[in-house]
């Protein structure tokens, strides 16, 4: 009797342990309209609108209040364009950079499925050659001169670095591997 006990009791434990560990889902991850940015020009708001384009968030605790909506030089020195983080189809993402702040055949990069800390942002001349130096050479070989900004997308567990150079992106992957 005492084993038939036992043996419920370690059932009962293993059952509630099994669902306290099924029934936890990832947190979801916040996707505001492109309109909660009043930066972005009038013309690229109503294309993103057009995409059904919604810009994911970092979690509250962070100390950015908007996150995935830049601009920079990104292909080449003096032109401004614009980068946006764009999820239109549940937890999948792309960015779309617009040219000299134009709407019209935007580059379109996938950054494929988005984590809860996916973000972007513009790198400068020297954070990109220190990556390349630090991680090892791009895809494509980095040109010698660097004269405009890049773009770093990062995630839970990977970091791109990104430069626009003769009509195509150069990229660096780095895998982001946790110490626990």
């Amino acid at each position: 009797m005492r084993l038939a006990r036992l043996a419920l009791f370690l059932l009962f434990i293993a059952s509630v342990a099994v669902g306290q560990f099924t029934s936890k889902r990832l947190p979801k991850i916040v996707k505001v309209r492109p309109s909660e940015f009043p930066e972005l020009p009038a013309n690229l708001l109503q294309e993103l609108n057009r995409r059904h384009c919604m810009i994911p968030q970092l979690p509250k605790r962070s100390n950015i209040k908007r996150q995935n909506v830049i601009n920079g030089e990104f292909a080449k020195a003096g032109q401004v364009d614009w980068a946006v983080l764009c999820s239109s189809r549940g937890r999948t993402g792309r960015i779309l950079v617009f040219w000299n702040g134009s709407e019209l055949n935007p580059s379109t990069v996938d950054v494929g499925r988005l984590g809860l800390y996916t973000s972007i942002g513009p790198i400068s001349e020297p954070f990109i050659t220190k990556q390349h130096s630090t991680w090892g050479p791009f895809i494509n070989e980095l040109p010698t001169e660097i004269d405009h900004q890049g773009i770093v997308s990062g995630s839970d567990s990977q970091s791109t670095v990104m430069y626009y150079y003769e009509g195509k992106w150069l990229t660096l992957n780095r895998t982001i591997t946790a110490i626990y």
